[in-house]
């Protein structure tokens, strides 16, 4: 029998190759796993994505409370909100290195943890300088939760050979929707802010880290050493998601060079080109695969309607036809 590499032997069961990947890098699952693993494991990455929308429905719902306590400006609010997106934009560009180093179950449990108590921050900000301050912890939070837990989904996903990536969204897209009716209830009561995001951080933190103990073990997607996995190229000296995203854009298509002239100074014959590119067919006074313009021109001599003998000479398309009497007769090349 052929003997196996170490590679193929230091694979599971179970686990094909990624497409575009070799059979050695296809996952980087150190041991077997025990029987449903990966079935505990597709239930609880689901229920993060579940914890991680209702955390964020129940933020943005109390946006227009916040900016009515603290006073703000909607210009000052529009600030303020925006250090959200920019501080979880950034943690993104790093967090791909810290999964491969530490494995992403690892910061599922601890982002997990911080981000209803990043919430209940956000509920107990006093003025703008708070309000800023925990939307800043916040986002970096929610940034690592957010990479962290889709590379989870991916391994996942591989491990049961079937898609997840779509349930896993439509879970979180769910809790969205739960979490804002939960905040419209929850304003007819007429709860504060403060209340409101306190009770949905205490009772979202047990949630999730019980959902996180059934995840898939750290070797999942950690690196076991620098000689198994290459280490990624990076594009214009930038790492993170951008240089991968830009290696592997497609290729504009090279355009097709004219035919070299034969000996003698007169053109190859005429090649068939597909039928995209026109008819396929050389035509009399045409390139190859070129369609002749549907109104040749054609050189015709007007009078002018008074006196004088200077002549016009105009290329116009044809009509068909439709010449006026005038013009109908052969062109005189003598001087009037």
């Amino acid at each position: 029998m052929p003997k196996q590499s170490s590679h193929a032997a230091a694979q599971p069961q179970g686990i094909e190759p990624h497409p575009g990947q070799e059979s050695g890098q296809a996952s980087e699952l150190v041991g077997p796993l025990e029987p449903g693993a990966a079935v505990r494991a597709r239930r609880a990455i689901t229920a993060v994505f579940f914890v991680n929308g209702l955390l964020l429905a129940g933020y943005i719902v109390r946006i227009p409370s916040l900016k009515a306590d603290l006073e703000l400006t909607s210009s000052q609010l529009g600030v303020i909100l925006t250090f959200f997106g920019v501080s979880a934009l950034l943690t993104m560009q790093f967090v791909g290195r810290l999964v491969a180093r530490f494995g992403s179950v690892h910061l599922i449990r601890l982002t997990l943890g911080r981000l209803p108590l990043a919430l209940c921050g956000v509920g107990l900000a006093d003025d703008a300088v708070q309000l800023s301050l925990a939307l800043i912890v916040m986002g970096t939070v929610h940034g690592t939760l957010d990479v962290a837990m889709n590379g989870h989904a991916v391994v996942v996903e591989r491990l049961r050979q079937r898609p997840i990536m779509n349930g896993c969204h439509a879970a979180w897209s769910v809790s969205a929707v739960v979490g804002s009716l939960v905040g419209a209830a929850v304003l007819r009561v007429g709860v504060s802010p403060a209340g409101h995001l306190l009770w949905a951080g205490g009772v979202l933190l047990p949630v999730g880290l019980a959902a996180s103990a059934w995840l898939l073990p750290a070797s999942a997607d950690r690196e076991s050493g620098p000689a198994d996995v290459p280490e990624p190229s990076r594009v214009s000296g930038r790492g993170g998601w951008s240089g991968r995203v830009l290696e592997r854009l497609p290729r504009a298509p090279r355009r097709r060079r004219r035919p070299p002239m034969a000996t003698g100074g007169t053109p190859e014959p005429a090649r068939r080109l597909p039928a995209r590119h026109g008819p396929g067919r050389a035509r009399p006074g045409h390139p190859a695969g070129r369609r002749p313009p549907k109104h040749p021109a054609r050189h015709r001599t007007w009078r002018p309607p008074v006196g004088g003998g200077t002549k016009f000479r105009l290329a116009a398309p044809a009509t068909g036809g439709c010449e006026s009497a005038g013009n109908a007769g052969p062109t005189s090349t003598k001087p009037s």
